[in-house]
């Protein structure tokens, strides 16, 4: 089951994910319409580290679901990097403008 919530970041070797790809923010689009039928190979190359970029704070981070925090985890494990960390993030850092299902167009 997918979870709907966004209220997570990814923080990956003291800075934070933002996406930075068409890829990630499509297929999240398509898993919210549930269009998509995900496989190993999807995940992988959608959710993939090609895709993202750090930034230095929280402000700056996309924001996700656990579901797609979890995707994004496991798709960096695939490629070999593994000391991404999900983490909750507050009212404080909300924006509907940084999560991935919203986000309309890239820096």
């Amino acid at each position: 089951m997918m979870s709907t919530r966004y209220d997570k970041v990814i923080k990956f070797e003291g800075k934070y994910l933002k996406v930075n790809a068409l890829a990630p923010i499509i297929l999240a689009k398509q898993l919210k319409k549930g269009t998509t039928i995900l496989t190993d190979e999807i995940i992988n190359k959608d959710f993939g580290p090609a895709n993202f970029i750090t930034v230095e704070n929280k402000e700056q981070a996309t924001i996700f679901t656990l579901s797609e925090a979890m995707m994004i985890q496991e798709a960096f494990k695939y490629h070999g990097v593994d000391k991404g960390e999900i983490l909750n993030i507050g009212p404080k850092y909300q924006s509907l403008l940084r999560q991935l299902g919203n986000i309309k167009e890239l820096d």
